[in-house]
């Protein structure tokens, strides 16, 4: 062997982890059973070791002989029907900005993921259109989701990734700062994630939404999603206030047909979250006899213990909802629809607001 090969670094092999084919088998690299063997007499380690010297002379400044000839061994060797070779080129070449393209090139076509994945993620030798190429038709089940996690994506290729419509592609795509998408295709994401839930919290907080975006997502996300959209402190005033307002009508407003315990929580919850749990919504769902959100929303506002709060309720004492509520801080008119809903039925008879207001000056007194 070559002093100049010799005497360079030990190479950094893949992991067995990374490494899934068996190893010599057809499936290792498409088209291994009819390749001749033995091209470079060795066994498997020794090619691996010999691909990742190479790789690093690649990197060198080299006479153009030298250079044709390490370009000649990692040709031959990034066609080497064993997985591991190919891999240990990957790793070592996958940042480089001299290595042979054409050796870049066929380890971005190479269907195992632990030979494709490092230089599609991070190659700086791909050209835009050949990972265009390959995100239309990719060689491996994992092409498309391992170029959108790459730290620059321009505008056409993320056009492309989104076409393909591909799930897992499409959601590191929207959580990927990197990746620079234009309006017509986030467009399309925008529309396609609300049948797609999986898109739909990168979407929420992708960094540059535009007004009509935001809009448009509020109109189907729900709960945390949607309060956290509306959040946001990149988003122009007028549509935070839009996307409050939303916020109000989706979550403020009739419930959900046989919402339970949990749901009602859930959304007084969220409410409570973006500071849009007012007396003016409890009291409206008290008048619409929303006895669940109601609840949900004393316990949350009060601070009290919900088992002492469940003891209230059951026993419908008017005098201790009542404390409930200016515990919670609401006013008189919606303490009074509170107390009315919760209290003992008879509290709907003979002048409820008077006994109500009583109470209620009571507890604040207390």
């Amino acid at each position: 062997m070559p002093a100049i090969i010799r005497d360079l670094p030990a190479p950094r092999f893949p992991s067995a982890r990374d490494i899934r084919a068996p190893s010599g088998s057809a499936a290792a690299f498409p088209g291994a059973a009819h390749r001749p063997a033995g091209r470079i007499r060795a066994e498997p380690v020794e090619r691996a070791t010999l691909a990742a010297r190479m790789a690093l002379l690649a990197t060198a400044s080299l006479s153009d002989s030298q250079e044709a000839q390490i370009r000649g061994f990692l040709e031959r060797l990034g066609d080497d029907a064993e997985l591991l070779v190919r891999a240990t080129i990957a790793l070592a070449v996958q940042r480089s900005t001299t290595a042979p393209r054409q050796v870049i090139r066929r380890l971005a076509r190479d269907a195992q993921a632990s030979v494709s994945g490092p230089v599609l993620r991070t190659s700086p030798l791909l050209a835009e259109a050949e990972l265009i190429e390959l995100a239309l038709a990719p060689p491996g089940g994992a092409t498309r989701a391992t170029i959108a996690a790459r730290t620059d994506i321009g505008p056409g290729l993320a056009a492309a990734i989104i076409a393909t419509q591909d799930r897992d592609a499409v959601a590191i795509l929207l959580g990927n700062p990197g990746a620079r998408i234009d309006a017509d295709a986030l467009q399309t994401v925008v529309e396609a994630a609300r049948r797609e839930p999986s898109w739909q919290a990168a979407l929420v907080t992708r960094a540059g939404l535009p007004r009509e975006a935001a809009l448009a997502i509020g109109e189907y996300v729900t709960g945390e999603r949607l309060a956290a959209l509306a959040a946001r402190l990149d988003l122009p005033p007028d549509t935070t206030a839009a996307l409050l307002e939303l916020m109000i009508r989706r979550l403020g407003t009739a419930p959900p047909q046989g919402e339970d315990d949990a749901a009602a929580f859930e959304r007084a919850w969220v409410l409570h979250n973006a500071r849009l749990l007012c007396d003016a919504l409890v009291q409206q769902a008290a008048l619409r006899e929303e006895d669940r959100f109601v609840i949900a929303a004393l316990k949350i506002r009060s601070g009290v213990d919900v088992r002492v709060i469940d003891r209230v309720i059951e026993r419908r004492d008017a005098e201790a909802v009542a404390a409930l509520a200016a515990r919670a801080g609401f006013g008189f008119a919606c303490t009074q629809a509170v107390v009315a809903l919760l209290g003992p039925s008879e509290h709907r008879r003979a002048d409820p607001e008077r006994r109500t207001r009583h109470r209620y000056l009571a507890t604040q007194a207390g």
